[in-house]
């Protein structure tokens, strides 16, 4: 979550890195449910 937080404050040209977006959405996803996973 960190470094998703620091690239949408520091580093707007890392939005294109496909990879980037992806990390992002999956934890998006993840705040969203997060039922899937056992965070005991």
């Amino acid at each position: 979550m960190d470094e998703v937080m620091w690239l949408m404050a520091e580093s707007a040209e890392d939005w294109s890195d496909p990879s980037q977006q992806l990390l992002f959405l999956s934890l998006i996803d993840f705040l969203k449910d997060t039922s899937k996973y056992n965070l005991d």
